[in-house]
């Protein structure tokens, strides 16, 4: 058995007009008229002049009244955007995106680093939690483009008085693993020791390796670089090359400096070892 469904009666005109739809009320009847989207030409709907609070007039159609889709002239999304919107105007800035990570990286357990961070222990203050003006007030904008967000102490969470504006460099000194000296009342870890000092990196792991005591490993100076670039005969060459061009096994020059020969006598004294010799051609002595 079909049942044929019975659409409700249309609500009378004087009882419409000076109804109120949100922000709209309706001033007038305009008539029935095919609605330009309709997907049958004879379904006609029923179109009201309305006027919004704003005071502008619009015209809409029965069912967009009743429904509750339409409320405003758009006065009313326009309104929401800009009360949603955040006052401080930092939006895509370097600095709240640092906020946002931070945030993420300590309280959702979806991110891919929270296992470092949240799930440690190491958690962002309540004061910074709710508020990235409480933050930028509290830290400030960034000295350059090069500085990041870094905790002084790793072992605490993010807060003002453990936080700061560092570079990657700054940053690189103050991991969990690294090793920290401590001589003449000064601590410093081994690579920034090793740039005050002067020494080439790695020679202060290289001297612990040997067993030597702190006193003797910072205060012993590095033995003399042998420079890489050889000048003999108005030539200047690094010493790969001067081994290419007198026909040398790679290597070659390297240890002749290193037993004490002058430049000249490694240079021009040709290789009793028929090994050490490859293709090539001699100096004039």
């Amino acid at each position: 058995m079909h049942t044929r469904k019975i659409m409700n009666p249309l609500i009378p005109v004087q009882d419409f007009i000076g109804r109120r739809f949100g922000r709209l009320v309706v001033l007038s009847f305009l008539g029935s008229r095919r609605h330009p989207y309709a997907k049958y030409a004879k379904v006609q709907a029923r179109f009201w002049e309305c006027l919004c609070d704003c005071g502008e007039i619009i015209e809409r159609q029965t069912s967009h009244l009743m429904s509750g889709n339409v409320k405003s002239c758009g006065c009313l999304q326009r309104d929401n955007r800009k009360q949603a919107r955040p006052k401080h105007g930092m939006t895509g800035t370097s600095e709240h995106d640092a906020w946002a990570a931070m945030l993420g990286r300590c309280h959702n357990t979806e991110h891919q680093a929270y296992h470092l961070y949240g799930a440690r222990g190491i958690l962002v203050c309540e004061r910074w939690q709710n508020s990235f003006e409480n933050f930028i007030a509290d830290m400030g904008r960034k000295p350059s483009a090069k500085h990041t967000l870094d905790r002084i102490d790793n072992n605490l969470g993010y807060r003002p008085d453990n936080c700061r504006w560092a570079t990657m460099k700054e940053q690189g000194q103050n991991r969990r693993g690294n090793q920290f000296i401590t001589f003449n009342g000064q601590t410093l870890c081994i690579s920034e020791w090793e740039r005050r000092l002067g020494f080439s990196s790695g020679l202060i792991r290289w001297r612990q390796k040997l067993g030597l005591p702190i006193e003797q490993i910072l205060t012993t100076p590095p033995k003399p670089h042998i420079s890489r670039m050889i000048t003999y005969a108005g030539q200047t060459h690094c010493r790969d090359k001067w081994e290419r061009i007198l026909g040398f096994k790679r290597g070659l020059l390297k240890y002749r400096f290193q037993c004490g020969w002058s430049v000249e006598k490694s240079l021009t004294t040709p290789p009793t070892n028929p090994k050490d010799q490859t293709t090539g051609r001699f100096l004039p002595k």
